[in-house]
C-alpha cells in the first residue's frame, strides 16, 4: 500500500531556532489522490511545492496554489486536493517567526493564500534557482538554511521575553478581562500587545489564544489523552459543553463527535503539523 511519507527536521542553525519550529517534508514513491481536511494552526507555513499542483477549498472557493507559497492565518479549516506525485516541503514557523523574513505586518494576510514571488520576491528567486534540480533532502535542507539565514533580519526577532508572553498567552488567556489582567500582570501595555500581535501573526492576542486552545484539543483528541469531552471542555476553561462544541466546530467544520470519526489519513497529517506552541 502507497502511503504518503511525512518526516520533520530540526533547524541547525542558531539563529533558525529563534524563528522555526521545524521543517516538514512530504513524499509518495507513487501518485495519490489528496483530499485533506486543514485545519487553522497559531503559525504560518512557507510551502515549497515540487509536484503536482495543489488546490485549496476555503470558503467554497477553489484556488490553485502557487508552487511557493504561505497560507496567513486562517479562523476556518480548508480543503486540500493534489493528485499525482507528492514532493513538498514546508517551513513550519514560530508564531512569531516569520515576520524577520517576511518584514511585512502578517495582517495583511490573514485567511489568503499567497504566492511567496509577490510577498518577497528575492527570496523566492533565490530560492527557484538554488533549490533545483531536486537533491537529497539533507543536501536541500542545507541550501534551504542558507537561503533563510541571508535573508531573516535578526533585529526584527522578538526578545525573549516578548516570545515567552506568547508562550504564555497561548495557554492562559479566557477572555477580554483576563487580556487586560495578563498585560498588567506582565508590565506590557496591551495596545502595545495588540500591535505586535497583528505585525508579527496577524491576529488579535485573543483570537491567538482561541486557535491556539483549539490546535491543543485537536491533539488531546488525536492522541485520546481526554476521559470524555465534557472532561476536555471543563479543562480548557469552556463556559459549558454546547460552547465548547461550537467553538471546535467554527474551526474545524464538524462537531469532536464526528471529527473523531474522519478518516486515519486526516489524523495521520495532524499528528506531524498541529504539535503545539
Amino acid at each position: 500500500m502507497n502511503r504518503l511519507k511525512i518526516e520533520r527536521y530540526y533547524p541547525k542553525h542558531p539563529l533558525l531556532r529563534k524563528t522555526i519550529k521545524y521543517f516538514w517534508v512530504q513524499k509518495s514513491s507513487r501518485p495519490l489522490i489528496l483530499n485533506h481536511k486543514l485545519l487553522p494552526v497559531n503559525n504560518i507555513d512557507i510551502v515549497l511545492n515540487f509536484s503536482a499542483p495543489t488546490v485549496y477549498k476555503y470558503n467554497g472557493v477553489k484556488t490553485t496554489v502557487p508552487r511557493f507559497s504561505f497560507n496567513g492565518i486562517r479562523n476556518q479549516y480548508c480543503i486540500l486536493r493534489q493528485t499525482g506525485p507528492v514532493h513538498s516541503i514546508g517551513i513550519s514557523f514560530l508564531p512569531h517567526g516569520l515576520y524577520p523574513l517576511l518584514k511585512i505586518p502578517l495582517s495583511e494576510f490573514e485567511d489568503k493564500t499567497v504566492d511567496l514571488q509577490t510577498a518577497i520576491s528575492e527570496f523566492s528567486s533565490k530560492l527557484e534557482i538554488e533549490l533545483y534540480p531536486v537533491r537529497k533532502t539533507i543536501e536541500t535542507l542545507a541550501i534551504l538554511e542558507d537561503c533563510l539565514v541571508e535573508f531573516i533580519n535578526p533585529e526584527l526577532i522578538l526578545d525573549t521575553s516578548l516570545q515567552n508572553l506568547f508562550r504564555m498567552l497561548a495557554s492562559g488567556l479566557e477572555n477580554n478581562s483576563d487580556l487586560t489582567t495578563f498585560c498588567e500582570q506582565h508590565g506590557i501595555h496591551q495596545k502595545k500587545l495588540e500591535r505586535i500581535f497583528n505585525q508579527y501573526v496577524g491576529v488579535s492576542p485573543k483570537r491567538f489564544f482561541r486557535i491556539s486552545r483549539f490546535n491543543s484539543m485537536v491533539n488531546q483528541i488525536i492522541d485520546k489523552k481526554y476521559d470524555d469531552f465534557t472532561t476536555l471542555a471543563h479543562e480548557r476553561s469552556f463556559y459549558d459543553q454546547s460552547h465548547f462544541i461550537k467553538e471546535f466546530k467554527r474551526f474545524s467544520g464538524s462537531p469532536p463527535s464526528l471529527f473523531v470519526k474522519e478518516k486515519q489519513s486526516i489524523k495521520e497529517m495532524m499528528s506531524i503539523f498541529y504539535k503545539p506552541y
